[in-house]
């Protein structure tokens, strides 16, 4: 009787003490209210073609900056991206470059939708 009430007891504390809910962040998160965020599926399709196999590309949105990184995960930011426009309607992207080659650029200017400007960093 007092092993069948402590194998009980052992069940419920178990279950309750080892539940756990995974949490999954998006690194898109806040980005909603952003132009930029339109063109996810670009931005990720671009950092794709950068990565190597030893140096993967991924992308993030900066609420800070208030603009999309590509960066290398644990290392540096290659380039930073901002959608500007009027009235709704996304007219320009403007990519301040980092570390970006020219094959690079010329990947933006291919998969963007939009007119691409490049812009040093101040």
């Amino acid at each position: 009787m007092l092993f069948k009430w402590l194998r009980q007891a052992l069940r419920r504390t178990s279950a309750a003490t080892f539940k756990t809910v995974d949490k999954v962040v998006d690194p898109w998160g806040g980005s909603g209210c952003s132009y930029v965020s339109l063109f996810r599926k670009q931005l990720d399709e671009i950092a794709g073609g950068l990565s190597q196999t030893d140096r993967p590309v991924r992308t993030r949105f900066n609420t800070k900056l208030n603009c999309v990184e590509l960066h290398i995960p644990f290392g540096e930011v290659i380039a930073q991206v901002v959608v500007h426009g009027e009235m709704c309607s996304p007219e320009t992207a403007i990519v301040t470059p980092l570390s970006l080659s020219e094959s690079a650029k010329g990947l933006f200017t291919k998969i963007m939708p939009l007119p691409v400007e490049f812009r040093t960093a101040t």
